[in-house]
């Protein structure tokens, strides 16, 4: 009713005829934000970021589409090392070429059938001592690591008779800074100072911040305090008992004297390697089981999109199983050069793993990433292991990541 004029026509409730009155700015963001596949559930300011971090990539993507120094005809980058695709966030970074496995195991299926062929032993030569490889460069720098650590800064083996907090502390740091060293390096290098940009990198997106999926709301900050509170801990713990065996002589299968077995001291330290993958794809493939993955491996796989800090991350108990590759050394003749390559090996690959870029990068130099295990994360049911045993083959879990390829048809 209005004094000047009388009863005067009012809005009426849309079932009688008329508009509803606009959804509040929150709700339309919501919308917004469930049109472009992103979580809505989230306080007003998460959500304008994450859009604003999403129409961004998209933005991104359309300018790489028509831009001829960024993406050429037929999808491939400028450079020449792969393909980018539509995805979620805008353009992913895929290689040319489809996952393939290492030609170790196809060899020995030809062997024992009598019928390898010389291209697979020259397949198998350029595998193991080519560049990159199986040798070098990362299997070199690791042993060389180890060799100078083992040497130089392990407790004296008299201290270690007991469990005392002196030497156990110093285990601790060590390890401490070699995580520092090898994944603070990775981070830096291609997260702080971003010396690769986003070329060869699988997903656009840089590390989520204000995120409540994290520990302190940050990737980066979650995965900086599970690797290095429990997984360096969890670390420490295998090597301080296995110390404290050797100091009092309970552990029956070490044998100090390297050359006194060379051979089988040179091949046990080789084939580590290849134990952990196996140890590893077993480990793993029983936490995606699904009455225990809610409760431990879920925490690893908040990182959809991976770092170098990411590759440690994990829930304590997985820190345990993931660790317990280094048993194996009280049970099977060892030295301890062997124990601790493989519990450096076992603590420090995933960094450059899970690196979140595919190698090689700084000017096609550096060898790094695992696409083989990115497409884990980013599908989840697929290569539980690596690329060396071909267990996912086997087991029918195996992606090799291109359109029609292994994998692709899967209705997981």
């Amino acid at each position: 009713y209005n004094s000047h004029s009388g009863y005067i026509p009012v809005s009426v409730p849309a079932r009688m005829g008329m508009t509803k009155p606009p959804p509040s700015p929150y709700r339309q963001l919501q919308l917004r934000c469930k049109a472009a596949g992103l979580p809505a559930n989230k306080s007003f300011d998460v959500l304008s970021k994450q859009l604003a971090e999403y129409e961004a990539s998209q933005q991104n993507g359309a300018r790489c589409a028509t831009s001829p120094d960024l993406y050429t005809a037929g999808g491939e980058t400028a450079d020449g090392t792969g393909h980018l695709i539509p995805g979620p966030y805008g353009p992913e970074w895929r290689p040319d070429y489809p996952v393939t496995y290492a030609p170790l195991f196809p060899l020995l299926s030809s062997l024992l059938q009598f019928s390898p062929s010389a291209q697979q032993w020259s397949d198998l030569y350029w595998w193991f001592f080519g560049y990159p490889g199986y040798l070098w460069p990362w299997n070199v720098i690791y042993f060389t690591i180890c060799y100078l650590t083992y040497t130089y800064t392990n407790p004296e083996i008299s201290r270690c008779t007991e469990y005392r907090f002196d030497w156990i502390a110093e285990l601790y740091v060590r390890n401490l800074g070699l995580l520092w060293m090898i994944a603070g390096g990775w981070h830096a290098l291609l997260y702080t100072f971003k010396a690769q940009g986003t070329m060869r990198k699988h997903d656009p997106r840089w590390q989520a911040t204000n995120s409540d999926r994290f520990v302190f709301g940050d990737q980066v900050y979650d995965n900086v305090f599970w690797s290095c509170v429990s997984g360096v801990g969890t670390w420490t713990a295998f090597e301080a008992h296995a110390l404290h065996s050797w100091a009092n002589g309970t552990a029956e299968m070490i044998y100090t004297d390297w050359w006194s077995s060379p051979w089988y001291s040179i091949c046990w330290l080789l084939l580590i390697p290849i134990w952990r993958e196996f140890h590893f794809y077993v480990g793993h493939r029983a936490l995606h089981w699904k009455p225990i993955y809610p409760y431990i491996h879920y925490l690893h796989h908040k990182n959809d999109n991976p770092g170098p800090w990411s590759g440690l991350a994990m829930h304590p108990i997985e820190h345990i199983i993931y660790f317990s590759v280094v048993l194996i050394h009280f049970v099977v003749p060892s030295h301890p050069l062997h124990f601790f390559f493989n519990s450096q090996h076992t603590a420090l690959t995933p960094a450059g793993g899970h690196s979140g870029f595919e190698g090689p990068v700084i000017n096609g130099t550096i060898p790094a990433g695992s696409y083989f295990h990115y497409l884990h994360h980013r599908y989840y049911d697929f290569n539980y292991g690596e690329a060396t045993i071909p267990l996912d083959k086997l087991f029918g879990t195996f992606k090799d990541g291109s359109p029609d390829g292994y994998g692709s048809k899967s209705k997981k």
